[in-house]
């Protein structure tokens, strides 16, 4: 791999987290993972040399590959490394290859602006400052995807993976890693060394696997409906802005952190505040990474009822 990277004149770039995978054994778990039809639409992001992209190929005879690479000089090479299977060169079914189109760009806007097809899945190792980002993008969008499996920094698949100490967790839970959770089931898959990577990053890695919640329904531009055996909410800007300013201060008290919230977007009153936490079983001395995702759907329901 350092001699094509070399040949190519592609010298990995720290800036843009490049890291090329050079143990291929992950690979196949991040495909399991992806619970891939054949047929499958498989957007790839930062596919680097193709080594994924190619394994994924094997595994969507009759599917599509879309990999946005940034990468000038790589995105080249996998033009010509993939040109028997783009799609103005589609093979006959007898042929059974996967259809890939290679675009250079960023990915992040590309997903921004991108019409997305109607279903597909999200497989990629991907530049790990992008992480956050990303998983914004992919949860937030209209049409987000059936799956994502993804290899991120292992510290940050702890974290998204992260329960409450009250119910045997960590407790090392952050913004994203509620904001993720409402809105998809999150399991991390396995851990990968540092050594499987080059140049070797300083940091181990995990595969993530998320499951956009199944029973979303669409509600205006900017919301997701997600029902749950007891509540129905609507993940918006503001409850993700709730839950930003609750973490701003993960070890203040929820009543201290969330007493201006009767400003944001003209809420509710603080006394209305109080009855919302009472409601929801939570007490103004909780701190947010003390409550469960189940505990965030029922203060948010609460708050929610009051305003309407």
């Amino acid at each position: 791999m350092k001699e094509i990277l070399e040949k190519l004149g592609v010298r990995p770039s720290k800036e843009r987290g490049q890291n090329f995978l050079i143990d291929e054994r992950p690979l196949a778990k991040m495909i399991a993972a992806a619970e891939l039809a054949p047929d499958d639409t498989v957007i790839e992001i930062g596919p680097g040399l193709g080594v994924l992209t190619a394994k994924l190929a094997d595994a969507l005879p009759h599917g599509k590959i879309i990999a946005i690479e940034l990468e000038p000089k790589l995105t080249a090479y996998l033009k010509k490394k993939f040109r028997a299977s783009a799609p103005e060169e589609t093979p006959s079914p007898e042929e059974s290859a996967a259809s890939v189109e290679i675009i250079q760009g960023n990915a992040l806007t590309y997903l921004r602006r991108a019409k997305m097809p109607p279903h597909y899945k999200i497989v990629a190792n991907i530049p790990y400052q992008i992480t956050g980002a990303l998983m914004r993008i992919l949860l937030e969008t209209k049409q987000p995807p059936e799956k994502i499996v993804l290899m991120v920094q292992k510290e940050v698949a702890d974290r998204l993976t992260a329960e409450p100490k009250k119910i045997g967790g960590s407790g090392e839970m952050s913004a994203l890693t509620v904001i993720a959770q409402l809105q998809a089931n999150v399991k991390k898959i396995a851990n990968v060394s540092a050594g499987a990577f080059y140049p070797t990053p300083k940091v181990d890695s995990a595969i993530i696997a998320l499951t956009p919640k199944q029973n979303q329904e669409k509600g205006n531009a900017g919301e997701r409906r997600i029902t749950t055996d007891e509540r129905q909410i609507k993940v918006d800007e503001r409850l993700i802005s709730i839950v930003k300013k609750a973490f701003a201060g993960r070890r203040k008290k929820l009543g201290t952190t969330l007493k201006g919230i009767a400003t944001l977007w003209g809420m509710v009153t603080p006394a209305a505040l109080q009855e919302a936490f009472k409601e929801s079983g939570i007490t103004p001395d909780n701190r947010p990474q003390d409550l469960t995702i189940q505990d965030w759907r029922e203060l948010w329901y609460n708050l929610a009822k009051r305003r309407e």
